[in-house]
């Protein structure tokens, strides 16, 4: 008897550790959900203000050019603006691309690096900018004392061999959701 007796306990415990296993997946799978349903629901409430703010302002729009068509651009950005983007994994890095000699951006960089006078300047005022905000932190006048400023600095001016690096992301672009709600 005493077999039976122990092999009726493991029987119940195995039922107890499913039913328990099965409860806390329900209960994780149910805020899951909820959480995912409220982020929808304001999501939605902030879409539909902006739909109202749009459609103020395609009035405004028409009622100042009558005679302006709409060009294509115009068209994809009220497409976006109207659309949900639901994110399908991580962003990953596109491929890094560099400054040509021609491009402005590293134009405009030569030009500043060549001006020595507009360097010094820039880094005096960084330098004070620094100084200031460090300054007026309490933490760092209980050291330094309320009158601080930078009596020596070293900032060396370094220009990026290109633009910042661009990220793409997978995922569906949805029309405009709107809210349905059963009439009874």
């Amino acid at each position: 008897m005493a077999k039976v007796c122990t092999q009726n306990r493991f029987h119940k415990r195995w039922v107890l550790n499913v039913l328990n296993s099965v409860l806390h997946r329900t209960v994780r799978a149910c805020l899951y959900t909820a959480l995912v349903y409220y982020a929808l629901d304001r999501t939605l409430d902030s879409l539909e203000e902006v739909e109202e703010v749009s459609k103020d302002q395609k009035t405004k729009r028409k009622n100042a050019d009558d005679d302006n068509t709409g060009s294509e651009e115009a068209d994809e950005e009220e497409d976006e603006e109207g659309s949900v983007f639901i994110p399908l994994g991580l962003a990953y890095e596109l491929p890094r691309q560099y400054y040509k000699g021609s491009d402005p951006e590293w134009q405009s960089f030569i030009k500043l690096a060549s001006d020595k006078q507009r360097c010094n300047y820039l880094k005096n005022e960084l330098t004070g900018l620094v100084g200031r905000y460090a300054g007026s932190h309490p933490m760092v006048q209980k050291v330094t004392g309320k009158n601080n400023k930078p009596k020596q600095f070293w900032i060396y001016m370094d220009f990026p061999d290109g633009p910042p690096p661009e990220y793409e992301r997978k995922g569906f672009a949805t029309p405009t959701l709107a809210r349905r709600t059963k009439s009874s």
